[in-house]
């Protein structure tokens, strides 16, 4: 993130969204453990972007909590390892949204 922040100083208007990551269905290779995409693990993941965005405490850094889309529908793909894609549509659709301005997330 931090050499994303220096391509982007001349440009007052960049920005870095971090959105939360996406949680996967528990298919059998998760739920064998031998996957490393568990529910936990994909928060840990999120949560370390929450704290991206406020260990470098700048207004050009945006951790964007999508988990109203996201957890909605999470386990809803017939091949349990991807997400629905009316739910991907919409993640798409409101991170556009947001990054375009048309948002206060």
């Amino acid at each position: 993130v931090q050499n994303i922040l220096k391509t982007l100083e001349n440009n007052p208007n960049g920005m870095v969204y971090l959105p939360t990551n996406d949680q996967c269905p528990l298919m059998g290779n998760i739920h064998k453990c031998v996957d490393w995409r568990t529910p936990t693990t994909m928060d840990g993941y999120s949560f370390v972007n929450q704290m991206i965005e406020q260990e470098l405490n700048t207004t050009k850094v945006k951790y964007v909590d999508t988990n109203f889309i996201i957890y909605t529908h999470w386990d809803g793909h017939q091949d349990w390892a991807h997400l629905v894609e009316d739910v991907r549509y919409r993640k798409t659709i409101y991170m556009t949204a947001l990054m375009l301005g048309e948002l206060d997330g």
